[in-house]
């Protein structure tokens, strides 16, 4: 993932390894983002950084390199798949929408029958 700021100016370039798959599910708030990959695996990041130490260099043009908060957690033992992720406004908790395993198998199950009534 590359991430620009309102300029258009590259700030950072976020890769994933192979095994991680690719990512499939974002959110962002305030300076916190969040990524699932098709792996069902999920990273967090503060993109804050630090400011440009140097008064002499354009903070505009440093390229920094996020912090990241939750390195890898896998979401396998939850679900199948992850719909969506959202922080909520102050970016302290996020919500994972998830493809739940048994769910996917009731609804296979599921006739028409079980769906009316008389």
């Amino acid at each position: 993932l590359k991430i620009y700021n309102g300029n258009g100016s590259l700030k950072s370039t976020l890769t994933f390894q192979e095994y991680e798959g690719l990512p499939v599910a974002m959110d962002i708030s305030r300076s916190m983002l969040a990524v699932v990959t098709t792996e069902n695996i999920l990273k967090i990041w503060d993109l804050s950084g630090d400011d440009a130490s140097n008064a002499n260099v354009d903070a505009s043009s440093v390229v920094r390199t996020p912090k990241l908060i939750v390195p890898q957690r896998k979401l396998d033992e939850f679900a199948n798949g992850v719909q969506s992720i959202k922080f909520n406004a102050t970016s302290t908790k996020l919500s994972v929408l998830l493809s739940s395993l048994s769910y996917s198998a009731v609804a296979a199950a599921a006739t028409d029958d079980d769906m009316c009534c008389e």
